[in-house]
């Protein structure tokens, strides 16, 4: 209930009309650039394979919901309640993720960060498009997995009461990561990696090439 179907893909509701036309940019190797347009796909790899281990889910908060469970004099009772909420979080750790960001805090849109972290020893790009440009670029035909979309959340995870709580795991962060200011796209595939076709033309209104880019 907490999401709209738009073009096949679940929007939260959080996201309204107004915000269709947001911009939100892309970081990325110059080469992947090149195939997107070539191919008409839309590259998507599994989070488990990301570097960041907040995203494999071994963060510190974790450890605690095994005790935060009720203790239930029914064991075998506690041991399903227990089963279920693991079941959910390795699932929702367990799918391909599109990392997109709105870069509003930051003077001319753009985030040396960002930059920083995406460039490396690659020649790094940035794409510009909206929320509602990105929806509409994607062709859902023949896709079995649910595709879902919500801006990112950031929290204290101290204050830990999510027990099984999909959303959660999905789409919030710890507070420390506010400055990714992050739009995200789930396919709930657990495949190592999954390709979306795309209308690149539609996707992509703006290039933006790193600032970083040596003489050659």
């Amino acid at each position: 209930e907490d999401y709209r179907l738009i073009n096949g893909i679940y929007i939260h509701k959080d996201i309204d009309d107004e915000k269709l036309n947001m911009p939100i940019f892309r970081y990325m190797p110059f080469e992947y650039l090149l195939s997107l347009i070539k191919e008409n796909r839309l590259y998507i790899a599994n989070r488990s394979s990301f570097t960041d281990l907040t995203e494999q889910g071994n963060i510190l908060n974790l450890k605690f919901e095994s005790t935060m469970l009720v203790v239930n004099r029914n064991k075998k009772m506690e041991k399903k309640m227990s089963d279920r909420i693991k079941e959910r979080r390795e699932s929702a750790y367990n799918v391909c993720a599109s990392c997109w960001t709105k870069d509003t805090y930051t003077y001319g849109n753009e985030s040396f960060l960002m930059w920083k972290c995406y460039s490396g020893s690659k020649v790094c790009c940035r794409i510009e498009t909206t929320i509602g440009d990105l929806i509409n670029s994607i062709s859902t035909k023949g896709i079995t997995e649910d595709i879902v979309l919500s801006e990112m959340n950031y929290v204290d995870f101290q204050q830990n009461k999510y027990m099984g709580n999909i959303q959660h795991y999905l789409f919030e962060k710890p507070i420390a990561y506010t400055g990714e200011q992050e739009v995200r796209l789930y396919v709930m595939s657990n495949d190592e990696k999954i390709y979306l076709e795309i209308n690149p033309f539609t996707m992509i209104r703006k290039i933006l090439i790193s600032p970083f880019i040596d003489n050659d």
